[in-house]
Formats: C-alpha cells, structure tokens, sequence
C-alpha cells in the first residue's frame, strides 16, 4: 500500500513540472484549450508473497480408556525343573549255592622210581641203571619185593665204578630194618669188590650212607653221597 501512494506522488509531481515548463505561443490565436487530462496510470500493486499457513498440529488423539487393550506383560517362561537322576538300584550278588564240597585233588603218592630219577640227576659219577627186578633176591641179600609198596635200585653200567642208589618203600614200617639190613648187603659185595682194585673206588664205597624215614629206606654210596642222603631227607620226611 505504502509504494502505491509513493508512485501517485512522484506521478503527480511530474505533470505539475511539464505544466510549468509549456508557455502559451504568442502568434497562436488563444483559443480555448482544454486542459489535456493525465491519466494516472495506476501502478501496479505489489504481489504480495503468500505467508504459509501454518497448519496447526492435530492434538494427539487420545485413546478411551475403556476402550484401550491392556498391553499383556511378556509371560516368562517357566524354568525348566532339573530331572533328578534315577538312584540306581544295587545289584545283589547271588549267594553262592551251597552244595557238597568237592573233595580235595589227591596228590600222587610219591614212589621209590620218582625219588631216585630226581637222586640220580645229582649222582657225581657215571651213568646207572636199573636193577632187573629177578636178580634182586640174589644181589640185595634174599629182598623180596612182597613186601614192598615201590622201590628202585639203581647202580653204575660199568664194574670199574663204586656206586649205587638204592629207595625202597616198605608196605610195613615194622620191615624197614629188615630192608636196611639187605641193603647194606650189597654195599658190603661191592666194598669186598674194590678192596683190592681200585682204591680210590674202595674208599667211595666205604662211606655208604643209609636212611630211614618212616616206610622209606635208602642207601647211597657216590662221591657226594651226603648230597644225596639230604635230598633224600627233603623228599621223604
């Protein structure tokens, strides 16, 4: 609005200053002159910049509590109950069952053969060997094997050697003395044998040795013929 009013001004200040510039033509009849009429040419008025409007902010619609749902709570899981391990059951040992007990494994009897192989293993001397059964009488002073429950005599291969190794298990403890006594008979021939032939075997067969124990008899002439009467001991006692 304010410009408008400038533009009239200065608009009107202008035809004011033309007036007064134009004088009246003296050679010119004076007519009457009608007074040239300015248009005022309206300025244009200013375009005024739209101001946004400002569209007001809704007001936040407010929810009825009547009609607002509950918001759930998050349920919490349960946590899960530990699984007790089952205890487990003892076993139960089977009582053994009661029968008959078994009777204890008989250990063989020791014989005369299995006393002297294991005598003759330690024999310092040369090699022996069994007595046939039918010279036993003859050579061992009237022996009869009747009344024996095993035996094994046993001398060297060779005649130029004093030795023997003579077990005998009597049936009857009572006739260990009598089988003693025919024993040594035949310790007597051989010492008679080597009296005068070999001294060295002479002197061998002088120290026999002889053991009782119980139903076993045994004779032992050798080098080491204490040896033997040991182990003897050890096996029949």
């Amino acid at each position: 609005m304010t410009k408008r009013i400038v533009s009239l001004i200065s608009a009107a200040a202008l035809a004011a200053l033309m007036l007064s510039g134009c004088g009246t033509p003296a050679d010119l009849p004076e007519e009457p002159s009608a007074s040239p009429v300015i248009e005022e040419t309206a300025a244009p008025a200013p375009t005024e910049t739209p101001v946004p409007t400002e569209e007001p902010t809704p007001a936040p619609t407010e929810i009825p509590a009547s009609s607002a749902a509950p918001i759930p709570a998050p349920t919490a899981e349960p946590a899960p109950t530990p699984t007790a391990e089952p205890t487990p059951t003892p076993k139960s040992t089977p009582k053994p069952t009661e029968g008959p007990t078994p009777a204890p494994t008989e250990i063989p009897a020791l014989d005369a053969v299995a006393v002297t192989q294991e005598l003759s293993s330690l024999y310092a001397g040369t090699s022996l060997a069994e007595i046939p059964s039918e010279y036993l009488s003859e050579l061992y002073g009237g022996l009869s094997t009747d009344k024996l429950e095993s035996y094994s005599l046993i001398e060297p291969m060779i005649n130029v050697k004093a030795g023997m190794i003579s077990v005998v298990k009597v049936k009857d403890e009572a006739d260990a003395g009598t089988v003693r006594g025919q024993l040594e008979a035949r310790a007597q021939t051989i010492i008679s044998n080597f009296e005068f032939y070999l001294a060295d075997q002479y002197e061998i067969a002088q120290h026999y040795i002889v053991r009782i124990n119980g139903r076993w008899v045994g004779l032992f002439m050798a080098e080491n013929a204490e040896e033997l009467a040991s182990r003897f001991d050890e096996l029949t006692k």
